[in-house]
């Protein structure tokens, strides 16, 4: 009985409430449309909307259209939300190539997509008037005979005509598929003034499927208005395979290109040969280190840095100076991968994904969530040249001799030929250089950095990193550690993030405490600097806080040497017996050079990648002026072979060809031996790219992610000859070609950009 009583009066009350604040009626209309307008027309018009606090609307539009002319003008005011009505004024001009008709206004409260929550309509009538100019003209007048094929290039001729005083900037050619979401977009150049003929060569995409494609044509004005179009349709032939089964392009053919699994063999026996040839060079220790330097330094056992006689050296754990040069993603057994689902049909036969070739095979590789299967051509190819059981050792045992053989130091960045967590080459003969995974996910983080004021981030930070190096603190075939790769700068964001946070958050205070020594620790002065009222640090850690450009410039940069100190003592703590290069600084990924400033105090080496033809172009004073060692950790000149095996360039750095590719090593590594701070160059990297991308993604494009031929190996674990010949000659002469730099104090080759 009570419970009965208790209960009506809740529910009653309840509708009492929704019944008293109905929403809104939202409305749009336009109060004064005109009966009949001109051409080139100045337009006041008077429009009245209401949107209440709950709607979607963010923008009033208003257009003037004549849909079969192409005639569009649009003009836009920000909505304001509210109770009441409002009248707003919207100025809107008819474009003077408005033709004699029946034309249309339209005012619309637009919502998020552009999607319209509410429309008026008036129809008004046009006369174009002494403004009016004479409209474009546009039309296609050649379209290629029957069916297109996907991955060819096909003429189309346009005839247009843009009048003297036309807003027309280009000519827009785009092919789509809206169904497939395959589109192809090319521009053409215009005259003013005359009727043109214009040819374009119209690239069918190779990922266009069959059926039915969009060829649009426009004559494109300001504001990607157009001012003339045509459209035409076109039929589109079933796509053909793009890769084989050995994940070459099939589209040419060249020298050396694998056919049958014999082929692959074949390659392998012209190999051993090769390599019984050269035979592994007695002129080095088993670290790389030249034994024929005329002096040692002390063996410690480790690899270190010692400066003499101007030129600084990379010392080998016997004590033989070295330029280390390395290869980075050896041995690479089953990376890079290329996604496959949502593309089957861009190759030409895959791999069982179960039993000999499931080795080969991979679901979400990045962990990016593309829920999407991945596949190593390189893997499968191997399992066929070596056998199921016997692959990964082969190819383990291959990729050190290789290297060996062809006079490298040992392996880059992301290698290890008995791979861990922390990636390590572990086979004698060979150096590496350790990479270590720093933030996991037992490392929180704000605004993508960790708190590093904050003991317990601390803490966390120190034992994720003890996990990978601990079990290698004593192996002497570590070079060093980097922590995280290329894009570990403090960025512009952090700052303000952390001086939002909670006021019990250290991060925030240690940048307050921080900004407070800059206004003699006045936190009345910093207060009334900063735009806010506070008279104690307390108020002042409770706030949501905006430092000015100047002192959150300040303040990101005192974050920047805490965050890199503490990193450094971590390592240093961990692997004393190791050198450290930081985060692998790129040159232009920063706020500024600055950034290069702020990590150079907390490495031993500072290590950097630059994809550049000279491994000091545009940072050379970076370079001077610290009196410390530094060391390229990525580059690369990846050959493009005229688009005959479907690579493209990469930045800029591309080579025409494997020999060409083999003349830019030389040069550089040649260029870098010489350079007192320079201590080593590591090659991007030991295996092709495949042609369809490493990916991350999935569905229907022809390519994701990096899709280059960087390897010294292609996708059938071949070497590339032409560029390995080179590379080793280069190998073998680096720490000789530095000797004799120092001994001569000859000046830095021409060249050096500063």
């Amino acid at each position: 009985m009570n419970l009965f009583s208790v209960s009506v009066p809740r529910i009653v009350v309840l509708i009492a409430l929704t019944a008293t604040t109905p929403r809104l009626a939202e409305q749009v209309a336009i109060l004064n449309p005109p009966q009949t307008l001109a051409a080139g027309q100045k337009l006041d018009l008077k429009v009245r909307y209401q949107a209440d606090d709950g709607s979607k609307a963010r923008q009033l539009i208003v257009i003037f259209q004549q849909p079969k002319h192409g005639v569009k003008q649009t003009a836009y005011r920000e909505v304001r939300r509210g109770a009441e009505a409002r009248d707003v004024g919207v100025e809107l001009t008819i474009p003077r190539t408005a033709r004699d008709g029946e034309g249309e206004l339209f005012a619309i409260l637009s919502g998020p997509g552009w999607s319209p929550v509410k429309q008026a309509t008036a129809k008004v009538r046009v006369e174009r008037g002494a403004d009016a100019i004479d409209p474009d003209t546009l039309s296609i007048m050649r379209l290629p005979d029957g069916v297109l094929e996907p991955g060819q290039t096909y003429p189309i001729e346009v005839r247009y005509h843009v009048q003297p005083k036309s807003s027309a900037t280009h000519l827009l050619l785009v092919f789509e598929q809206g169904r497939h979401k395959v589109k192809k977009t090319i521009y053409g150049k215009i005259k003013k003034g005359s009727e043109e003929t214009h040819r374009f060569e119209m690239p069918t995409p190779a990922h266009a499927q069959e059926g039915k494609a969009s060829i649009y044509v426009a004559l494109n004005g300001k504001g990607w208005n157009p001012t003339a179009e045509a459209r035409s349709s076109v039929d589109i032939a079933a796509p053909k395979p793009v890769i084989d089964r050995y994940g070459q392009y099939v589209g040419s053919d060249w020298p050396g290109k694998v056919k049958t699994d014999q082929n692959l063999v074949e390659a392998w026996e012209t190999e051993r040969r090769k390599l019984a040839t050269w035979g592994r060079p007695e002129a080095f220790d088993r670290f790389g280190g030249w034994k024929q330097a005329g002096w040692r330094e002390t063996a410690t056992g480790f690899y270190r840095v010692v400066k003499r006689d101007g030129y600084w050296w990379l010392i080998s754990p016997e004590g033989n100076p070295c330029f280390y040069t390395g290869v980075c993603a050896a041995p690479g057994l089953n990376w890079p991968k290329t996604p496959v689902t949502g593309r089957e049909w861009l190759f030409e036969e895959l791999p069982p994904r179960e039993g000999t070739y499931g080795a080969a095979w991979g679901w979400d590789v990045w962990g990016a969530g593309d829920k999407a299967h991945y596949v190593s051509f390189h893997t499968a190819n191997m399992i066929r040249k070596f056998g199921e059981n016997n692959w990964r050792r082969e190819a383990t045992a291959l990729t050190e001799k290789r290297l060996r053989t062809w006079g490298f130091s040992g392996i880059g960045k992301w290698g290890g030929l008995f791979g861990d967590g922390a990636r390590l080459a572990q086979v004698e003969g060979l150096g590496c250089f350790g990479y270590a995974h720093t933030h996991g996910k037992d490392v929180p983080k704000i605004a993508g950095k960790p708190d590093i004021f904050n003991p317990e981030v601390v803490d966390a930070i120190r034992k994720t990193l003890a996990r990978q190096v601990a079990h290698h603190r004593d192996n002497p075939y570590i070079v060093g550690w980097g922590v995280n790769n290329e894009t570990d700068w403090v960025k512009k964001n952090v700052v303000p993030t952390f001086l939002k946070q909670d006021a019990d958050i250290p991060g925030k205070r240690a940048l307050v405490d921080h900004a407070l020594t800059h206004y003699d620790h006045d936190p009345a002065r910093l207060a009334e600097a900063w735009g806010v009222k506070a008279a104690s640090v307390d108020e002042l850690y409770a706030m949501e806080l905006k430092a000015p450009a100047k002192d959150a410039e300040m303040l990101r940069q005192y974050f920047s040497h805490e965050y890199y100190r503490t990193i450094y003592q971590i390592m240093k703590e961990l692997a004393p017996n190791h050198l450290y290069f930081g985060y692998w600084i790129v040159p232009w990924w920063w706020e500024g050079p600055v950034d290069w400033e702020l990590l150079a105090p907390y490495v031993d080496v500072i290590g950097y990648d630059h994809y550049n033809h000279r491994h000091d172009g545009g940072i050379r004073k970076l370079i001077d002026k610290f009196d410390k060692p530094v060391v390229l950790g990525e580059f690369s000149f990846s050959p493009t072979y005229s688009g005959e095996r479907g690579y493209t360039e990469y930045k800029k750095v591309g080579a025409a060809d494997d020999a060409e590719a083999g003349r830019m090593y030389t040069e550089l590594i040649e260029h870098a031996a010489k350079d007192p701070k320079c201590v080593g160059a590591l090659w991007f990297l030991y295996r092709d790219q495949p042609v369809t991308g490493r990916g991350p993604g999935s569905g229907n494009r022809l390519r994701y992610g990096e899709h280059h031929a960087m390897g010294l190996v292609d996708m059938t674990d071949t070497p590339k000859w032409d560029l390995v010949e080179q590379v080793r000659d280069a190998n073998l002469n680096a720490s000789r070609w530095r000797l004799d730099a120092a001994h001569r104090s000859e000046p830095r080759p021409s060249g050096s950009s500063n």
